[in-house]
């Protein structure tokens, strides 16, 4: 019985030891992702670390969706699969600090942050500051919800819920698209750096792998239910 005990607290703590990798390994991903995107002259200033972290974000966001369908596409990759909770978790706090950066250079004035200022005048839902806003707030609290579900203690509450809320991580990435679209092709007419080609490669990638994932899955249902099927159809005959 002790010994049991033993082994189940040992398996325990090498649990928490290679999660507690993980996450410094996700911390050393975003910090080289935010140093990577700040590396620009066209834009300073608080602005200079906002974009930094929106866009190490994204592409937090996508790693994160494409973990599950790369699992299912290549064999003996499996190991990979515990990396999404990490890098999905980091994801959400790199678009904290993104939206804590870009709110503290108007002093946290949510007028401003959801009317967006022209002049002196403040236009709710017909510029596109306003807008980009606005579903960046949306994405912002689906993101926030799946992180902060994303242990095993509300996968265990939720039950069969608990993975339906995951999912909603797909809704995340469509509103984050937007989102970022409306920024670097309507609000912002200058300084898009170079993370236009990284935005437009998570756009065509994520899907793409989402797609190509779920078409190996059904294929592979398939074939083991014509196995089993020939399987016991012999058995069935006299």
């Amino acid at each position: 019985m002790n010994t049991a005990r033993i082994s189940v607290t040992e398996a325990k703590r090498s649990g928490q030891v290679r999660t507690l990798l993980r996450h410094l390994a996700v911390i050393g991903v975003m910090i080289l992702l935010v140093l990577l995107f700040r590396w620009r002259r066209d834009i300073n200033g608080v602005h200079l670390w906002n974009r930094a972290f929106a866009d190490a974000s994204v592409v937090l966001l996508s790693i994160t969706l494409i973990i599950g369908p790369v699992v299912r596409l290549v064999p003996g990759v499996g190991p990979l699969l515990p990396w999404r909770r990490e890098f999905g978790i980091w994801c959400t706090l790199a678009a904290v600090m993104h939206v804590a950066i870009y709110a503290s250079s108007f002093k946290f004035d949510l007028k401003r942050f959801f009317g967006g200022s022209l002049g002196q005048t403040f236009h709710w839902l017909d510029n596109p500051w306003a807008i980009g806003n606005w579903i960046g707030t949306v994405a912002l609290v689906y993101a926030v919800v799946i992180a902060a579900t994303s242990n095993d203690v509300f996968e265990r509450y939720l039950g069969r819920g608990w993975k339906h809320l995951q999912q909603q991580s797909y809704t995340l990435f469509i509103l984050t698209a937007i989102h970022t679209a409306i920024f670097l092709y309507a609000a912002a007419t200058f300084g898009k750096g170079i993370f236009t080609a990284f935005f437009w490669i998570a756009l065509v990638l994520v899907p793409g792998i989402q797609f190509a994932g779920y078409v190996a899955t059904v294929r592979r249902h398939r074939l083991r239910r014509r196995a089993s099927l020939k399987t016991v159809r012999p058995a069935l005959t006299p």
